[in-house]
Parts: C-alpha cells; sequence; structure tokens
C-alpha cells in the first residue's frame, strides 16, 4: 500500500463508469474450487475436467444458437472456474506421479543413496530445543534441500528418479554451497502427519513444499561429492546465494557486538526473511505479542524499501521513468535474493503491477490488483489458501483497501484537505490513517490469529505503534546501509548506530511488552465458523453508521453486541465453574509424545496431567503438548505429576508450568533426592523453575491422596524409604477413581518396584478399567503378571514404532482394547457417568 504512494501513483481509478470486478469473482470462484478439491480429496484431477466441460459446453451451445442470457452463460462460465480450479489443485498439490520420490517413500525407514545437487544454502543448526535442550547433548546438524536426480542400488547401477528431500546431515559442514552435487547415503521416510491436535502437519507442509520425505545422513563419510552443477541456472543460483550473503554482511558490518546474536538474528529476519536459530526464542516473544507480522517480509518492507531507493536513485537527478525502472529492478532484485513466500511475492507483484502503471501512465485499481496477485499464487501453491500467512496477508491487505476510511471517519471524522492544511497540521492527519489503519489490523486478523494460533493479544494495538516506528526506523537505515556498502562505505558506518538503537529498542520494546500480565490471552482454537462470523461482525461494526449519523440506534450497536457475545462466548473458559451451568466434562487423554508419555485427566472443571516428556524430542512442550492442550480447550494445568527421573517424563514440564498455569508439582522422594545430590542435572532445574515461579513443590508417595477436579488420585508406589537399582523401579504407580471408572497410571514402572507393589497391594486395590502399560509397553513376564492382575478392558500404551517389532504385547492383550500412540496418535477417552466410555482417535489406526 505504500510503494505506489511512495512513487505518487493515482490511488483510484479515474471517476466514471464502475469498476468491473471480474477478477476479484474470478477469484472467488478458483477459491471455492480449491476449498472443493481440499474437501472431496480426489486423487485424479478427470472428475472435475469432466464436471467443467459441461458448462463449457453449454455456453458454446448458447453462443451457437444465438441466445442472449448472459446471467445464465456468467453461472455457467463461474462453474467452470470453480471445477478447473478443483482439477488444478488436484493435479498441483495431491497427485504424485508413480516414478517419482513421493511414490516410492514410506513412513517406515529404509536406507537410501541418492545423487542429486543441493538447492538452497546448507544451515548448521543445533537440534537441542526446550527448556532442557542443554541435556540433550546432541551435536549440531547441517540442513537443506536436496534435489534427488538418481537413486543408486546396491550393485551402484543409477535409476533414474525425480524429487526432493530434506537432508539432515549429523556434523556441522560449511564449505558446501547451493548447486553443489553429492552423493549421500541415509535412512529415508516420509514426513510424519500430525499425531495429535493443535500439531504442526509435516507431511501437509512438506506436500506444499515439494519435498518428498527426509533423509537422516549419519555423517560426513557417508556424502561424497561430485563436483559443482556447471548448467548456467545453477551458476546463477550461486551468485544469488552469494549475494545474500554479502547483503547479510554489509547490514551487520560495523555494529556494536553487545547482544549481537540476537540483533543478528532480528535483522536477518527483518530485512532477508531468513529464520536462524537464533531468532528462536524472539520469534516465540513476538507471536505472544501479536507483533510476529513484522518479522514477515510483506507490503511494509518493499514500501520502506522502495522509499529508500528513491532516497538513493535521486541523487542521480534521472527522469521519472529511469526511476521508476530503476525501482522495479531493485523490487525485482530484493524478490530474487529473499525466500520466496506468499506475502513477500503478493506484495513484490502489487509493487510491480503498480511500479509498471506508473512507468507507462496507467491508473489500476487497488482491489483488482489484488485479486489478480492472489489468484497468480493460489495458482502457484493452491495449498496456500489454508495457510495462516497467505490468509492473514490478503486478509489485512483486502481490509486496508476497503475498510480503512470508515474506520477513519468512524474514529477521527472526515480527512480535512491535505491542500489546505500547515505541514504540522497535514502530519496530524496521516497519524490519525496510522492509527486507524493499525487498529483495523488487530481488529481483522485477531479472528484468524485465535483460530489458527488459540491466543488473542489484547496489548498489540498499543504496542504496535511504537514498535512500527522502531521497525521503519531498523528497515530504512538497513536497507540504506546495504544499497551504499559499496559506493560511499562510509555511510554505513554512520548508520550503524542508528541501526543499532532502533533494533535493540525493538527487541527491548517486545520483552518488557511480552512481561506484562495480558500480553497474550490463550484462547483454544475456536472453529471456522465462529471465525467468519467474529470477522463479519468487525467488518459490520466498521461499515455501520457513525455516532453522528441519521441512523437507527440498533444499527449503530447491533453489531457492537454481537462481536461482545463472540468474544464473550471465547472466553468462556476462564468463566469458574460454580458460575458456569454446563456440566462439566470427563476424559482421559493420552498424547503421542514419541518415546516418552503424557497423560492429562479432566474433571469437575479442572485439568491434572501426569508425565510430560519425551525422549527423542525434548523441545515436545513447545510444539506439540501445549498446543494439543490448547486445541482441546484446556487453558491450564492446576497440577503436574512427575512419575520418576528419567528425562523423556518430564522434559515439558518447564513449558507446561510457564504456559498452562501450573499450581502444584507432585514428585517422588527419589526425585527429590536426585534434584539435591545433582544441583547442575535436569531434575534440579525443573524444581528450581518451579519454585522461581512459584508453583508448589510437593513429595508423594505411596499413601498420598489427592482430590483432583472430580477424581481421587491415590498414589500406591513408590514407598519414600525404598531403594532401587534404577529410576524405573521408583516409578510413580497412580489409582484415579473417577465415579465408576478407574484408572491406573503406571509410569515406567517395573521389574523389582512392580513385584513390590503387587506384593504390598491386594489384588482389589490394583484392579481397574484402563491402564497404562508400564514403561511403554516394555515386555517382561512381571509386567504381563501385573496385567492380568489389574485386568483392565482398556489397555493405553505410549511408544515410539520401534518398540512394536516383533510385538509380543498381541496375543497377551488380545481380548483388550488397546490403543498405542504410533498407531493412533493421540486418544481421547470421554469418560461417562453411567460407566461408558468413547474413544476418538487422532489417527484411523492400523
Amino acid at each position: 500500500m505504500g510503494v505506489e504512494g511512495a512513487l505518487r501513483a493515482p490511488a483510484a481509478a479515474p471517476a466514471g463508469p464502475a469498476v468491473s470486478r471480474r477478477p476479484v469473482i474470478a477469484l472467488a470462484l478458483l477459491s471455492l474450487g480449491l476449498l472443493a478439491a481440499r474437501g472431496l480429496m480426489l486423487e485424479s484431477p478427470w472428475p472435475w475436467i469432466v464436471l467443467a466441460l459441461a458448462p463449457c459446453a453449454a455456453v458454446a451451445a448458447l453462443h451457437v444458437r444465438g441466445a442472449r442470457r448472459p446471467r445464465l452463460a456468467a453461472a455457467l462460465v463461474g462453474a467452470a472456474i470453480v471445477s478447473l480450479g478443483a482439477a488444478w489443485a488436484v493435479v498441483r498439490d495431491h497427485r504424485v506421479s508413480e516414478s517419482s520420490l513421493a511414490a516410492m517413500v514410506t513412513s517406515d525407514e529404509h536406507l537410501w543413496r541418492l545423487e542429486g545437487r543441493i538447492t538452497t544454502e546448507p544451515t548448521v543448526k543445533t537440534p537441542g530445543r526446550g527448556s532442557l535442550g542443554a541435556y540433550g547433548f546432541q551435536q549440531p546438524i547441517t540442513v537443506f534441500r536436496f534435489e534427488a536426480l538418481a537413486a543408486v542400488d546396491i550393485d551402484e547401477q543409477r535409476v533414474p528418479i525425480r524429487g526432493a528431500a530434506l537432508v539432515r546431515l549429523n556434523g556441522p559442514v560449511h564449505h558446501w554451497g547451493v548447486g553443489d552435487r553429492l552423493r549421500v547415503t541415509g535412512m529415508f521416510r516420509a514426513f510424519p502427519p500430525a499425531m495429535n491436535p493443535g500439531e504442526t502437519d509435516l507431511s501437509k507442509i512438506a506436500r506444499a513444499q515439494g519435498l518428498a520425505g527426509l533423509l537422516d545422513v549419519a555423517s560426513l563419510d557417508a556424502a561424497v561429492e561430485l563436483g559443482p552443477d556447471e548448467h548456467w541456472v545453477w551458476h546463477l543460483r550461486r551468485w544469488q546465494s552469494d549475494l545474500r550473503q554479502r547483503a547479510a554482511g554489509w547490514i551487520r558490518q560495523d555494529l556494536p557486538e553487545t547482544d549481537q546474536t540476537r540483533r543478528d538474528a532480528l535483522l536477518a529476519a527483518l530485512m532477508l526473511g531468513e529464520r536462524g536459530p537464533g531468532l528462536d526464542g524472539l520469534d516465540k516473544s513476538f507471536k505472544r505479542v501479536g507483533l510476529a507480522h513484522l518479522l514477515a517480509i510483506s507490503g511494509m518492507h518493499l514500501a520502506i524499501l522502495v522509499l529508500t531507493g528513491l532516497m538513493v536513485v535521486r541523487i542521480f537527478a534521472w527522469p521519472p521513468a529511469i526511476e521508476r525502472l530503476a525501482i522495479a529492478l531493485l523490487v525485482c532484485g530484493y524478490l530474487a535474493i529473499v525466500p520466496a513466500s506468499v506475502p513477500v511475492w503478493r506484495a513484490g507483484l502489487m509493487a510491480l503491477a503498480f511500479l509498471g502503471a506508473g512507468l507507462f501512465g496507467r491508473r489500476l485499481d487497488y482491489l483488482n490488483v489484488w485479486a489478480i496477485s492472489a489468484i497468480a499464487l493460489l495458482l502457484w501453491r493452491p495449498s496456500e489458501l489454508a495457510a495462516p500467512g497467505a490468509q492473514l496477508s490478503f486478509g489485512v491487505v483486502l481490509a486496508f483497501i476497503t475498510l480503512t476510511p470508515h474506520l477513519r471517519r468512524k474514529m477521527f471524522g472526515e480527512p480535512r484537505d491535505p491542500e489546505l492544511l500547515s505541514p504540522a497540521d497535514d502530519l496530524l492527519e496521516q497519524g490519525k490513517t496510522i492509527v486507524a489503519a493499525t487498529l483495523l489490523a488487530w481488529l481483522v486478523s485477531t479472528p484468524l490469529v485465535a483460530h489458527h494460533f488459540g491466543v488473542i493479544c489484547p496489548l498489540a494495538p498499543l504496542a504496535t505503534l511504537p514498535a512500527m516506528a522502531l521497525t521503519h526506523v531498523a528497515l530504512a537505515a538497513g536497507y540504506l546501509k546495504a544499497l551504499t556498502a559499496v559506493v560511499f562505505p562510509s555511510v554505513g558506518v554512520l548508520l550503524a548506530p542508528v541501526l543499532a538503537i532502533a533494533t535493540d529498542g525493538l527487541i527491548g520494546l517486545v520483552d518488557r511488552v511480552d512481561r506484562l500480565p495480558l500480553s497474550s490471552v490463550p484462547v483454544g482454537h475456536p472453529g471456522a465458523l465462529w471465525t467468519v462470523a467474529a470477522t463479519g461482525a468487525v467488518v459490520w461494526w466498521m461499515r455501520s453508521p457513525g455516532p453522528s449519523a441519521f441512523a437507527p440506534a440498533w444499527r449503530r450497536s447491533a453489531p457492537i453486541a454481537v462481536a461482545i457475545i463472540l468474544f464473550a462466548w471465547l472466553l468462556r473458559p476462564y468463566v469458574p465453574a460454580w458460575i458456569d451451568p454446563t456440566p462439566q466434562r470427563s476424559r482421559l487423554i493420552m498424547l503421542a509424545v514419541g518415546n516418552g508419555s503424557c497423560y492429562i485427566i479432566e474433571s469437575g472443571g479442572e485439568a491434572a496431567m501426569f508425565d510430560a516428556g519425551s525422549g527423542n524430542h525434548l523441545g515436545i512442550g513447545e510444539t506439540t503438548i501445549v498446543p494439543a492442550l490448547r486445541r482441546l480447550g484446556i487453558l491450564d494445568v492446576p497440577t503436574l505429576a512427575l512419575s520418576h527421573g528419567d528425562v523423556d517424563h518430564f522434559a515439558a514440564a518447564v513449558e507446561l508450568m510457564t504456559e498452562m498455569r501450573t499450581r502444584r508439582l507432585l514428585i517422588t522422594s527419589d526425585m527429590m533426592r536426585q534434584a539435591q545430590d545433582d544441583p547442575l542435572g535436569p531434575m534440579a532445574l525443573v524444581v528450581s523453575e518451579a519454585q522461581r515461579l512459584g508453583v508448589q513443590v510437593v513429595v508423594a508417595d505411596a499413601g498420598h491422596e489427592a482430590r483432583l477436579g472430580a477424581a481421587t488420585w491415590r498414589w500406591l508406589h513408590p514407598t519414600p524409604d525404598a531403594a532401587y537399582r534404577t529410576s524405573n523401579e521408583a516409578s510413580m504407580v497412580i489409582r484415579v477413581d473417577l465415579g465408576s471408572h478407574r484408572i491406573l497410571l503406571t509410569g515406567d514402572a517395573q521389574g523389582a518396584g512392580l513385584v513390590d507393589l503387587m506384593q504390598r497391594e491386594a489384588p482389589e486395590a490394583l484392579r481397574a478399567t484402563i491402564l497404562e502399560l508400564p514403561h511403554h509397553g516394555s515386555w517382561s513376564e512381571i509386567a504381563a503378571e501385573f496385567v492380568r492382575i489389574v485386568d483392565p478392558r482398556i489397555v493405553l500404551q505410549s511408544t515410539a514404532g520401534a518398540r512394536l517389532i516383533g510385538d509380543r504385547w498381541e496375543s497377551e492383550l488380545a481380548r483388550r482394547q488397546r490403543y498405542v500412540t504410533a498407531v493412533h496418535g493421540a486418544t481421547i477417552i470421554d469418560l461417562r457417568a453411567d460407566g461408558s466410555t468413547r474413544f476418538r482417535t487422532h489417527r484411523p489406526g492400523r
């Protein structure tokens, strides 16, 4: 929106006949077709093509007969566009060629040897994530996109194959680049689908990006260098990569070294769209306070780039046409070096359209240009229609085009004629427009943010104004620094302090806002119907008459009332149980966390969790558990019980206590001794973080009892003074009584611990209708005897797929209902008052 203003392009088409909205109608029809393809998921495009031929034939028949039925013809053409859009989505996103790499890869790992070339700059990352990431002892990995050209069999025969894979190589590699050819050997598998509610579906993302799977390469010895690809295309790609690295160096040159990692990561994201490892913590802060859009390159970034470029080119006093051509080349060059994404290309296409219109003296309509750019990008990536980034980018820009004047008049009245104003008054009027646009962006984006991310950010409008000012200064200084680095390097030295102050100020602002109480309010994930209704209410309010208009009071107050009702419904989880007349549900949830476990029992309006960790992913709290809880409508977990001192059962404990407002942490005496004996260990970190967060740490051994919600939790194991050889033998065993339901949670109990438990407790005390299979389902005769004593009707097993190879429990549990996270994903059991149960699994199982 700022590009054409910077170049003084006309804001709208001249007065006269109404502007045709055919591009907008075509966009709506194309979107309908893409949604139809997404809903029906047909594997072949031919049904859609045949469906499109019928209206096309009808239109042709009308034309041959000379019948003048324009409305009927328009409806038939619209039906054809919908069908063709669906067919294109199937071809582009859903159909896989039988000879492609994607058709051959499976969800199980297999050894592959591929020849091909690197297509993205290799990035060295540290895999340790989460609060306990430092205890993972994982070496850095090198990640890059790899275009496969051939598969090599055991006899060294090359089999032609096409497709792309993401390569993850253990160890840092700094001497490879784009276009280098390799032969790599590793374990290849497809990207996994989402196994939990709210979890990122990596298989869909990979399919949208054209990635067939993930190739894990054990070491540099498993990769053979074959030299660079000498085709001119790859020379151009190497030049592009080199230019990106040079631009990053020019921007960072001469900056002070204090807080360098965070500043460099922020500058790389702001100006070049790079997502480096140093951005992880900062990125989460920006998301929590509602300022994540500043890190995504958009129209604002391109507008500032254009203004900065104009400052430079006008030094040469070129004619206006040459200036516009130079700026167009600058925009094209910028689009070439930043990562390709829909928001970037949406802004770039609109910028180039208005630059071209100005170059040839033409006037363009904002709305039609917006629609044409959306059509082009949806044809490029049909799956982006459902992506949060694309929806927010196009939705906010559409609101700017159509609603900014209405909200500006509603807030500040009619704008005054700028030709009659002093410079100070003109600046004030522009400030009013900026305030209205900022509030508009927040109002329009809030329903989408709540739907996709499960939060609302009440402080975002207040934080946006100073953050935007600092971002504008940082972008202008950074772009000017990069543009003048070669010709006028001394300018960069002068701009370095300005850039550092603006960037550090932005980081400090976000950190301070993030510490405020209402910076981010979790609200679960409202459905599509609520999102559409809330957006409609916001638009209705903006289009409704202002307070000075002669209109009935109901027309002014009705949209406000509807919006209040919708947002009050969104905050219903925060209503105390004694006020809410809705019957409280009871359910048991087993989340899929790989080699680990996480169980939630919700009853009486309160949720309690047993274990929260994963052995193969220490960042499981941030990526899986917290998003799943919010998607399931659980916004706080007052009680967290940890079974024993193995990291795969408490890796996410700190994230849970931080994000889910935990008030009590229950651990065993053995775990408390472990924390005291090893003050630098992971268990000590969890205890110290709990104390820092004000969480009460409670020692719970055999005999402890707690009323959590409507359920009674009784600790059966371990005894306080017991000494066992392994921590697994000292794992908690808890019996949960909830009405006529009895649940036995066992953690990693095994060996001597299970023997002591069976000797100490009567069989009747161990009977349960639902049992967590001990130690993720590790087989032993002791465990099998324990299962026979418990005699459960339902068995839950939290484990990764490898433990199911040679599954000895299959015959033992044949008469019982068994749910395994590696097969079924997350499992939700509704515990009904009459003793019956209802099951829902995230995956169909096999």
